[in-house]
């Protein structure tokens, strides 16, 4: 009789478990068709429509005050000399952090090295200046 009772029960509570699941990815899938047809809807207004419809506060800055400008080009030659940034400026840290890491080592650990260090191979991105 205990068999069958736990046999009902898990079988209960997997039920369970496999309906909360459906029910959470039904919810996500209604949520994202939502987000698609608002994007693309908004992506059929024009900057003016924009304008009317939005407050100040949701436009980037070089949209809105003309003091700030676009930087592209500054993008573009971060993105090319990146590379080179990379390696200097992880020299830089390692040599900067491997002695506050000898310092503050616990009396455990025999070293603390960096073995790798790397700020990335994605160059940041700026989006504006303010032109004052």
């Amino acid at each position: 009789m205990a068999f069958v009772s736990s046999f009902v029960v898990g079988f209960v509570v997997g039920m369970g478990f496999v309906m909360a699941f459906v029910h959470s990815e039904n919810r996500r899938a209604q949520a994202r068709q939502r987000q698609a047809i608002s994007l693309k809807i908004m992506s059929n207004l024009t900057l003016s429509d924009a304008k009317q419809i939005f407050s100040q506060h949701f436009f980037p800055p070089w949209i809105v005050f003309s003091d700030y400008q676009k930087v592209t080009w500054l993008n573009r030659k971060l993105k090319n000399i990146w590379p080179f940034v990379d390696k200097a400026s992880s020299e830089l840290i390692k040599t900067v952090v491997e002695p506050i890491l000898e310092q503050y080592r616990p009396s455990i650990v025999s070293s603390l090295k960096l073995k790798k260090f790397t700020m990335g191979t994605i160059a940041p991105q700026l989006v504006g200046l303010y032109l004052a």
